[in-house]
This record gives structure tokens, sequence and C-alpha cells, in this order.
């Protein structure tokens, strides 16, 4: 975790000392969607811990960590292709930008 601050630590003061950089936008959902992915799988794990491990009285009713469940697939699945997509699409925008395409 320490590097993924790291990586936040540097983006945001890239984005805070030059105004004129572009992307800071795509920066920042890019950082929401790591940090979305890495909460569900550290969420994962605790829930997974809860129903199988622990063995102590169950925090919620039974059935209820289906919904986690259905969560965690979506996203784990989701975030991926969304992130490639973004950044796809932010990299053909700049290049466009730039004269490189069209």
């Amino acid at each position: 975790t320490a590097l993924f601050y790291l990586v936040v630590a540097v983006s945001n003061l890239l984005v805070v000392m030059i105004p004129t950089i572009q992307g800071y936008g795509w920066v920042y959902a890019s950082l929401f969607l790591v940090v979305n992915y890495l909460w569900t799988a550290w969420a994962r794990i605790g829930v997974l811990r809860h129903i199988t491990r622990d063995g102590g009285k169950p925090l919620v009713p039974a059935g209820s960590e289906v919904l986690f469940r259905v969560y965690d697939k979506t996203t784990r699945k989701g975030i991926p292709i969304l992130l490639l997509s973004t950044d796809l699409g932010f990299v053909l925008v700049s290049q466009l930008e730039a004269g490189h395409y069209g």
C-alpha cells in the first residue's frame, strides 16, 4: 500500500503544482477505480473470513452475504474493463489534441 500512496501523492502534487497539466480528471478517475477495486478486495477478505473462519454469532442474517458476493464479482470483472477503456479513451483524445490522428 505504501507504493500506492506514493503514486497517489505524486499524482496529486503534479495536478496541484502544474496547473497546465492535461488529464488531471483522468488521473482522479483512474485512482477512484483502483481504490474501489482495492477496497472491494479488502472487504471480500473480511466477509469471507466472517462467514467461514470466525464461527461466532453472525452479524447479519444468513444469506445476506450474497449481495456482497454479487457486488464483488461485478467489481472484479467490471473495474479492469472500465479502467482500460477510460485509459484508452484518454490516450485517443490526447493524441487527437496533439494532432497525431485525424
